[in-house]
């Protein structure tokens, strides 16, 4: 029933989330206002009783000779929950080209939302210290800070929330003289993270050909085969709009403006009415042809690109037959149609 697949959808996000606060300072000053030390907070992943155990044991073991230093701050990953809120449709899915081949594609459903637990500790020996991390980390948090992901590898970046649900301080002030005051903040946070399933290769599934089939019949007998007078199919096949073989045709000898539809070239030799030129992001179809003085006369913007300004010396590609096999899914194409 299920086949392998990972994503590091989990890992992905956990990162995100450490990276948010791997840039924590405190800072030390003397009567001037005289910055003496400038000690950036470390962050690890683990549960927060691992590293109080190791904070209140005593430095007797001779491989570890000191205690943990602080400021310091941990964070754990607690536990995932599903959010109906942003569920999407179960049978809705997308398609996009094959990161590995750009002819290809590859279809996968919606991903399923989830909301991840995360809590992060700061543990500090100063109540100061930790005024000074805490207001680094709350103004962002309004009450959520969004990171961009790139979930997979084939899937937009998606934008996931970290919400700050809560803050929590625990102060184990009270003690005899031999106990370690350890003063910890506890923030809570949610994160609303997309898990994705496995993807399909669907590139032998893309239409490349469509037939159409006409046929016309007497109306007493519609389906009789002696009273069909006229049967017609037709096949549509893609054409490139997009000179995707870089085909040169040659360079502009002059300045083609925005407004211009004569393209003067330094050669016309090859060129037929209707041929599809490149330049630049621009797509133009040639409508007339003037060889003595190579120039031609275009159709700008055309198949859905943008009229550019282009300037003497840019090259001029045009499009050739190689071209309709390297037509890549979600681009323009043209109809050729011819009878079947």
């Amino acid at each position: 029933m299920f086949g392998y697949y990972y994503h590091e959808n989990i890992r992905k996000t956990i990162v995100a989330f450490a990276t948010l606060f791997n840039n924590i300072y405190i800072r030390e000053t003397d009567a001037n206002n005289v910055v003496t030390k400038n000690n950036k907070v470390p962050i690890r992943y683990g549960p927060r009783a691992k590293f109080l155990a190791r904070i209140e044991e005593a430095p007797n073991d001779l491989n570890n000779p000191v205690q943990i230093t602080l400021p310091m701050m941990s964070f754990e990953y607690n536990g995932l929950t599903y959010d109906p809120e942003r569920k999407a449709v179960t049978t809705e899915y997308f398609t996009v080209t094959d990161p590995d081949n750009p002819l290809g594609c590859v279809r996968s459903y919606m991903p399923v939302p989830y909301n991840m637990s995360i809590q992060l500790n700061i543990m500090t020996k100063l109540e100061k210290d930790a005024w000074q991390i805490i207001e680094q980390i709350l103004p962002y948090f309004q009450p959520a800070y969004t990171v961009t992901i790139k979930y997979t590898g084939i899937e937009e970046l998606k934008d996931v929330p970290f919400q700050l649900d809560g803050v929590q301080i625990d102060d184990n002030y009270e003690g005899n003289y031999e106990s370690r005051r350890t003063i910890i903040y506890t923030l809570n946070f949610t994160a609303k993270l997309y898990l994705f399933g496995p993807q399909k290769n669907i590139t032998d599934s893309i239409i490349r050909e469509v037939y159409i089939g006409f046929l016309a019949g007497s109306i007493a007998h519609p389906f009789s085969p002696d009273s069909i007078f006229e049967d017609i199919t037709i096949v549509a096949k893609p054409t490139a709009v997009i000179p995707y073989s870089k085909t040169v045709q040659g360079e502009l000898v002059k300045d083609l403006k925005l407004e211009d539809t004569v393209a003067y070239l330094d050669t016309v030799e090859g060129l037929t009415t209707d041929t599809i030129l490149g330049i630049g992001n621009e797509s133009l179809v040639i409508t007339y042809i003037n060889e003595p003085d190579k120039y031609v006369t275009v159709i700008r913007a055309s198949f859905t690109t943008r009229s550019e300004l282009h300037v003497s010396g840019s090259p001029v590609y045009k499009v050739v037959d190689a071209d309709n096999d390297l037509i890549e899914p979600g681009d323009p194409f043209g109809v050729d149609r011819e009878p079947f």
